[in-house]
């Protein structure tokens, strides 16, 4: 996750931003082709990431690696078996990131900022959807 979709998420998510400081408001998104190319770059190596995922023989972390917010989210040890018990919703939730990442390739190549930042929404969605059932499934619970 930290290596495959995360970059590649922030790197759609950042690509369109509105800033409001005390100087004014600073409007980010992609403006020449070489940006454009940057962002589509991102979105490419997102739907291969979550191509990635939907196989679930693959470890979510490599052997002896902890969780870096323990008390939130799982160790991969506990995500693992989390997911071995529900391998479908696992990959449905895989194969719904895919289809997020394909509709912000088509904002990309439409270079449609409005749509990015849209289909963005959708993309963070899906991966929290994703990770209160697999990452930190006890985190509304009682203690």
């Amino acid at each position: 996750m930290l290596n495959h979709i995360d970059p590649h998420a922030d790197g759609v998510w950042n690509a369109v931003s509105t800033t409001v400081t005390a100087a004014g408001i600073d409007e980010k998104q992609p403006r020449t082709d070489d940006e454009w190319t940057d962002v589509k770059q991102h979105a490419r190596a997102l739907i291969e990431a979550a191509s990635l995922l939907a196989d679930t023989g693959r470890p979510v972390a490599a052997t002896g690696v902890k969780s870096e917010n323990p008390g939130i989210e799982e160790n991969p040890e506990d995500i693992q078996k989390l997911i071995a018990a529900n391998p479908k919703m696992f990959t449905l939730y895989a194969q719904q990131l895919r289809v997020r990442a394909e509709e912000a390739l088509a904002a990309i190549e439409a270079k449609n900022p409005t749509a990015l930042v849209e289909i963005g929404g959708r993309i963070d969605e899906t991966c929290e959807q994703c990770h209160k059932v697999f990452w930190y499934p006890n985190q509304f619970k009682s203690k």
